[in-house]
C-alpha cells in the first residue's frame, strides 16, 4: 500500500506505527502503484509493503497525528536570513552600500598610493569602519538565531517569531 502526504517525520515514527499495532518498517517513495503499474515522480508517498488496504484509515491517522508542524525549521531559518536582510538594506540601502564600496576604494587606493588622508578622508574611514562592523554584527546575529533554532523541535520553531529575537540587539 502506498499513501501520499507532505508530512516530514522523525525517527519516532516507526515508534508510533508499531504502538499502534503496525509491525514493520515504513518506507518512503515518489513512487507509487496503481492496478500493478509502478508509477515513478509522484509526492512523497509511504511505502507499507505487505499491508492490506482495509488498514489504510488507521495508518493515516497515524500520519495525522505524527508531527504537527511541517518543515518549520527550514523555513525559520530562512526567515531568520530574510530578517537580517532586511535590517541590513533598511540601515544600508543596496545604492548606498555601492556607494560606500566605491568610496572605500578611492580611499584605499589613495592609502597604497602613499597619500595622506585628510580629517574627513580618515572620519569616513572610520565610518565606514563602522557601518561594515554593524552588517557583521547582523550577520553574526542570524547565525546565532539559526542555531539556536536548529535546537529547537518543529513545533517550537513554529511558535517563533524570528523578528523579536534579543540577539538582533546589536
Amino acid at each position: 500500500m502506498y499513501i501520499e502526504t507532505n508530512k516530514q517525520v522523525d525517527g519516532g515514527f516507526e515508534a508510533e506505527l508499531k504502538a499502534a499495532g503496525f509491525e514493520f518498517t515504513p518506507k518512503w517513495t515518489t513512487r507509487r502503484s496503481v492496478g500493478g503499474v509502478v508509477e515513478f515522480n509522484y509526492p512523497r508517498a509511504l511505502y507499507l509493503p505487505g499491508l492490506n488496504e482495509s488498514f489504510r484509515g488507521d495508518v493515516v491517522a497515524v500520519i495525522n497525528a505524527h508531527v504537527p508542524y511541517f518543515g518549520h525549521i527550514a523555513n525559520k531559518i530562512q526567515e531568520v536570513k530574510a530578517e537580517a536582510g532586511r535590517r541590513i538594506i533598511q540601515r544600508m540601502p543596496e545604492w548606498k552600500q555601492r556607494n560606500y564600496t566605491a568610496l572605500s576604494i578611492e580611499l584605499t587606493r589613495k592609502e597604497v598610493n602613499k597619500h595622506i588622508l585628510t580629517p574627513e578622508e580618515e572620519a569616513t574611514v572610520l565610518f565606514l569602519e563602522g557601518e561594515w562592523e554593524w552588517a557583521k554584527s547582523i550577520r553574526d546575529a542570524s547565525d546565532l538565531i539559526e542555531v539556536a533554532i536548529a535546537a529547537m523541535t518543529d513545533a517550537e520553531a513554529g511558535e517563533l517569531d524570528v523578528t523579536t529575537r534579543p540577539e538582533w540587539n546589536v
